[in-house]
């Protein structure tokens, strides 16, 4: 790995070299994501956006320890930018991409590398299949990973030996145990809703959850998920490879993930859920975090200021969230006990009457009221690109507070 090697040869400790080094991976991420989004006709503010919603995302964030991830994530978006950019001179593209990917097996994760291996492609094909062209992206994408195989055989050649010695090949009790239910669909308005890595409870025994497990949060900002809202109903390029399809992959994760279709899926797919499925949810957040460069882009533009309805809909997924959370604060509070009854163990309805019960009132919970905070902040700076349109200062300014009020913190 070049980043290592850079790391290791600087005359700095141990675990300042580690920081550093984790900290140079997000630099690079950061760089690819705008490169990619930018090479995608989005503006510096829709890609400055899309970034940082991919480096500070929540699944980045807690497995950052784990840097083979974000390697991993260098290695798909170094291939898609060069994907993009080099659209009319193969060769060029073909050394690019292939490199990249080989980056992927030599330095990546390699569970992820393989989801890499899949998606990469599958963008190309989709980007690039036309009737008038059907062979060249085939002959293309088979040089690319030729080149990326005989670059990154001597680690594809190890992880293969070793595969048949992992205690993961062998079904047992405690990767039963992984799943994508409908837990990790809250972490995408709130990422401390299920815990905190500096509090010890993240991956610990959750709160609601009597086993160990390791539950990912997808959550990756208040203004990307505010712009995805208020552009879903407008046709932008790479709609279906950006947002629906980590929907549809999400859904299918989680019906999967319920019990009966898991031990069904079990017992007539050996294997299939042997590798940890719920970190692959972690691909959808990432990829909905670069759509978000796309929403971005139309909703700080001309084009949304014509379109939109009026100030109302700004607010919309601010007062959609708040409404939610006042039913179900007043559903609690006045149906304590017999919801108590009915709420079986591991349930989602438990969870919510214990923060009840720590609380006083889930509306005092702080990551609830954090989660309406930073809604509140995304309406009020998507309103200002709206009234005042010229002053562009203010408007990145307030998505800079916006953003850091955020993320920043995790």
């Amino acid at each position: 790995d070049p980043l290592l090697l850079i790391t290791a040869m600087l005359p700095v400790g141990s675990a300042y070299g580690w920081a550093l080094l984790l900290l140079m991976q997000l630099l690079l991420l950061s760089f690819l994501v705008s490169g990619f989004l930018l090479s995608r006709k989005c503006s510096v503010i829709g890609a400055s956006i899309g970034a940082t919603a991919v480096v500070f995302s929540a699944p980045l964030v807690t497995w950052m320890q784990m840097r083979t991830f974000t390697a991993t994530f260098i290695s798909l978006f170094a291939a898609l930018w060069a994907w993009e950019a080099n659209r009319t001179r193969p060769r060029v593209k073909i050394a690019l991409c292939g490199l990249a990917l080989s980056y992927c097996a030599l330095a990546g994760h390699a569970q992820f590398a393989l989801y890499a291996w899949l998606i990469a492609p599958m963008y190309f094909l989709a980007t690039s299949l036309r009737k008038d062209q059907i062979i060249q992206p085939f002959m293309h994408i088979i040089a690319i990973f030729t080149l990326a195989l005989a670059i990154g055989s001597p680690s594809i050649l190890m992880e293969v030996e070793l595969l048949q010695h992992t205690v993961r090949g062998e079904p047992n009790r405690y990767f039963s145990m992984f799943r994508f239910g409908l837990a990790p669909w809250l972490t995408l308005f709130t990422p401390d809703i299920l815990g905190h890595p500096t509090n010890g409870d993240y991956f610990g025994k959750l709160i609601y959850y009597r086993s160990y497990t390791t539950l990912p949060v997808l959550y990756f900002g208040a203004l990307p998920l505010t712009v995805i809202f208020l552009s879903i109903r407008r046709k932008l390029p790479g709609k279906r490879l950006f947002l629906y399809a980590p929907m549809v992959f999400l859904a299918i994760l989680t019906i999967a993930g319920l019990k009966p279709v898991r031990l069904w899926l079990r017992d007539h797919f050996h294997g299939l859920f042997d590798m940890d499925p719920a970190r692959a949810g972690m691909l959808a957040s990432v990829f909905l975090a670069v759509w978000a460069g796309h929403g971005a882009t139309y909703v700080f533009s001309r084009d949304f200021r014509c379109d939109c309805s009026g100030w109302k809909s700004v607010f919309m997924p601010f007062a959609g969230l708040g409404t939610i959370l006042v039913m179900v604060a007043t559903l609690l509070t006045f149906f304590d006990s017999e919801l108590n009854q009915l709420a079986p163990d591991n349930s989602l309805l438990l969870y919510f009457l214990k923060v009840q019960e720590k609380f006083s009132s889930i509306l005092r919970a702080p990551f609830f009221l954090h989660m309406l905070l930073v809604f509140l902040l995304a309406a009020l700076v998507v309103l200002l690109s709206i009234r005042l349109p010229r002053k562009t200062h203010w408007i990145t300014a307030g998505i800079v507070l916006v953003l850091f009020v955020d993320l920043m913190p995790w």
